[in-house]
């Protein structure tokens, strides 16, 4: 009993080539490739994030203005206050569509995964009953969980905490 139930509860042994396996392989290949040329991953986008966040221009302001030039001060102030801000916007419409990838990467994956959970526990069931053999429920959904998370490399995690990143890297720009 013991090695083989083990082997058939991976998720290749139990769903075979059905469609979940083909649609959690091709997801993770489409959020996990390595940019070469023109092609961006994710990881390569938020480095590109960060750096420009990093390359936002500071404002610095004088302590000491000499009579007279407080009007030419005041306007050069301000013209260094709306480059900034014009920077600042042009970042923050890039992380924010950014983001928007980020989240939607997350929700195909959490879709995918929700079926991966229905079919898995399905498919363990009936092995489980085949064999004799008991698991309750719960520890079937961990399984199902675990097994996903190795199927898809990973991504289910790595993607919440991209978008936390993200999060982060937004309040840093304001």
């Amino acid at each position: 009993m013991g090695s083989s139930i083990l082997e058939t509860l991976r998720a290749e042994g139990l769903l075979g080539d059905s469609y979940i396996l083909e649609c959690i392989g091709e997801l993770a290949n489409r959020l996990s490739y390595a940019s070469e040329g023109e092609a961006v991953s994710y990881e390569d986008m938020y480095a590109r994030l960060a750096r420009e966040v990093d390359e936002l221009p500071k404002l610095s302001l004088d302590l000491d203005i000499s009579p007279g030039t407080e009007s030419r001060y005041s306007i050069q102030l301000t013209q260094a206050m709306e480059q900034v801000v014009d920077r600042c916007d042009q970042v923050v419409r890039k992380t924010i569509l950014f983001e928007s990838r980020v989240k939607d990467a997350a929700s195909r994956l959490r879709k995918v995964h929700g079926e991966f959970g229905a079919w898995y526990c399905l498919a363990a069931a009936e092995r489980l009953a085949q064999a004799e053999a008991h698991l309750p429920a719960l520890q079937v959904k961990q399984l199902a969980d675990s097994e996903f998370s190795r199927l898809s490399r990973g991504l289910d995690v790595s993607m919440d905490s991209l978008l936390s990143a993200v999060k982060a890297l937004k309040a840093e720009i304001t």
